[in-house]
């Protein structure tokens, strides 16, 4: 574990959650990198959140949260749409959005009853 996590996890929970919501939304900011190194990043930051959210292991965590980072690029991409004018095709993408957050949180559901 690197120094930085380290203090982190010397937190209280509600603090470590609040930094985890916002390292992934800063992440997402990012505009320089590669994308896939940066969704890497979100997916983690994401993780720990929900690590810490509902008692998930890091892994089930990480396999939980890839669908909802393709809804946010899916939600991203219809508002630039919309922004543009193209309705139509921005719809196309608010559905693409609404079918991976379905598949999150039907993932989500599931783990949780297992536990």
């Amino acid at each position: 574990m690197d120094k930085a996590t380290q203090v982190i996890y010397q937190m209280d929970e509600a603090k470590q959650m609040a930094f985890h919501e916002i390292s992934w939304r800063k992440v997402r900011h990012q505009r320089e990198g590669q994308r896939s190194q940066r969704f890497l990043k979100e997916v983690r930051e994401m993780a720990m959140l929900y690590q810490l959210l509902f008692g998930l292991t890091f892994e089930a965590a990480t396999d939980i949260v890839h669908n909802k980072i393709r809804a946010i690029d899916f939600q991203d991409s219809a508002e630039e749409l919309e922004d543009s004018g193209d309705e139509q095709e921005a719809e196309k993408h608010w559905k693409m959005a609404e079918q991976k957050l379905y598949e999150h949180y039907s993932a989500l559901l599931e783990r949780l009853k297992k536990s």
